[in-house]
């Protein structure tokens, strides 16, 4: 086992968070989950396994809870019958066993793409019979920690105050985020880009010096563009989803702009075509809440606005011939090129064989970490079948389709639910088009909780609904 410097800081943090209050830890935990490459542990005795900030940081949100009991009520009840923890815990439940059965029932009778473990990872996938590696325990790991982290958050958002900690967090991690995408190219652009090391430890392959057609891709404090991609179109969801409901506009707005600029220097196709996917969702449930007489001011602009200002940036591109020559030559070579590229057919060849290997094990699945795709649909089947399928289904309807409006009376809370959901989206989208594991990580579960969150605090309960708007925020009113 091996702890780095890093660590040995997270560590430090989380003691101490242990001494203050809730609202420091779960935004301790919240800023640790931007670190998506450092790994505060190395278990080299477990096939290199990465204990990620975000990973140690949930120790320490588990550490206070158990020490509360009204914590660990609240938390118990997001997995009772009925609720998204419940089918949560069901799914990470099979996908445990079907780590340890799976790839031995079904060993050798089909073929998968591995990653190496044997030293060096810039090996990549490789083709292998199936059987058990270290992937089944490094992401069985993952998917149970993804059950902790709803299992936390979900005792932590059941309270007024946890709630309001969370998803003030949760926007502040926007704004850093963007930070380290603004400081990843400033240090690259600057010959320091080493500076960043000390956050990029861990033992997958590192791409934060990639470039395509000259241009630095940027990784902000993740390993690939993708990744970060992937985790800035979840926060632009978010922000921009509040920003039309009208909350907080003066700093949601610019936010989501920021966010989507991000995207676009991201040079990332998971991100081009996840932003657009999501803008167009943003624009047709706008338009949906203006037919019903719901849409705030900010609603309203952005509907009327939002396709001319688009226009006029793409005519402004137009027009000057050179950069809209460059837009253009970007836009092929990472959306209209990418399918025909070698990594394209990489990643199409390991989606054909993980539905192959879906097939060769009657459809049961060849187990949790045993199989690597390019698609989170794919992993799933891939990975722990058709059963496995069957329990996510209603746990996604729970996080992204189940009625938000009528089980919340409290407006601002239900407008934070619903940008949460929305966020929850951005992400299934992302990872629809790139995922590699069954596991979402645990960005989506702290969203996950947030727009499942069930009020449980008996002081705040007793309080009118009308009074009872977070502490130190006030939203736009509505047009009715």
């Amino acid at each position: 086992m091996t702890v780095t410097l890093i660590g040995v800081i997270a560590f430090l943090i989380g003691l101490y968070g242990l001494c203050r209050s809730d609202t420091m830890r779960l935004a301790a935990f919240a800023v640790s989950l931007l670190f998506g490459a450092a790994a505060g542990i190395i278990l080299d005795n477990f096939g290199g396994v990465n204990l990620l900030l975000g990973h140690i940081m949930l120790g320490f949100l588990v550490i206070a809870t158990l020490g509360s009991p009204r914590s660990l009520r609240n938390g118990f009840a997001a997995l009772a019958p009925g609720r998204a923890g419940y089918w949560l815990a069901l799914i990470c439940a099979y996908g445990a066993l079907s780590a340890i059965f799976m790839p031995r029932l079904f060993a050798g009778a089909t073929m998968v793409y591995a990653v190496s473990r044997g030293g060096d990872a810039s090996l990549g996938p490789v083709v292998l019979p199936l059987g058990p590696v270290s992937g089944n325990l490094s992401q069985t790991f993952y998917l149970l920690s993804d059950l902790v982290c709803f299992f936390v958050c979900s005792a932590a958002t059941s309270t007024r105050d946890g709630f309001r900690a969370l998803a003030i967090a949760m926007l502040a991690c926007a704004a850093l985020n963007v930070g380290f995408g603004v400081l990843d190219y400033a240090t690259f652009a600057a010959g320091q880009a080493d500076a960043l090391a000390f956050m990029r430890n861990a033992t997958y392959r590192m791409l934060d010096d990639a470039e395509i057609l000259g241009y630095k891709r940027i990784v902000g404090s993740f390993s690939e563009a993708s990744a970060f991609a992937t985790v800035t179109l979840t926060f632009f969801a978010f922000s921009a989803r509040l920003a039309v409901l009208g909350r907080y506009v003066a700093f949601t707005a610019p936010l989501a702009v920021a966010s989507s600029l991000a995207i676009v220097a991201a040079t990332s196709t998971t991100g081009y075509v996840g932003y657009a996917v999501c803008l167009i969702a943003l624009f047709l449930i706008t338009a949906w809440d203006a037919t019903r007489r719901s849409c705030s001011l900010a609603g309203l602009t952005f509907l009327l606005t939002g396709p001319l200002l688009i226009g006029a940036i793409v005519l402004a591109l137009m027009l000057q011939g050179s950069i809209w020559d460059e837009a253009v030559r970007v836009a092929n070579e990472t959306i209209v090129a990418k399918a025909s590229s070698s990594s394209g057919q990489e990643r199409g060849a390991w989606n054909a064989l993980a539905l192959q290997s879906f097939s060769d094990t009657y459809y049961l699945g060849a187990g949790v970490g045993s199989v690597r795709s390019a698609s989170f649909l794919v992993a799933i089947l891939a990975s722990v079948g058709a059963p496995g399928a069957l329990l996510f289904a209603p746990f996604l309807y729970h996080v992204l389709g189940k009625p938000i409006a009528a089980a919340e009376p409290d407006p601002l809370r239900r407008d934070i639910r619903m940008a949460a959901r929305f966020a929850c989206f951005a992400l299934l989208v992302a990872a629809t088009l790139a995922g590699v594991f069954i596991d979402l990580g645990l960005q989506f579960f702290v969203f996950a909780s947030l727009c499942t969150a069930v009020e449980r605090d008996e002081a705040s309960a007793a309080v009118p609904s009308r009074t009872r708007a977070l502490a130190g925020f006030r939203g736009e009113p509505r047009y009715t």
